[in-house]
């Protein structure tokens, strides 16, 4: 990931810890099941009523 952003490895586990830190997740799985949870995949979430 940081060689294909061009930035160093500190740097986007930096930024890792940030975001596990703001949203309240301890660690990368649950953040990426809160992300999903909360439409942050880029895809609707099937389970909110969008109507």
């Amino acid at each position: 990931m940081a060689a294909n952003l061009g930035v160093s490895v500190s740097t986007v586990k930096t930024h890792i810890g940030n975001i596990l830190r703001k949203t309240g997740q301890t660690n990368r799985v649950r953040l990426i099941v809160w992300a999903v949870r909360h439409s942050m995949d880029g895809y609707p979430n099937p389970s909110k009523n969008t109507e």
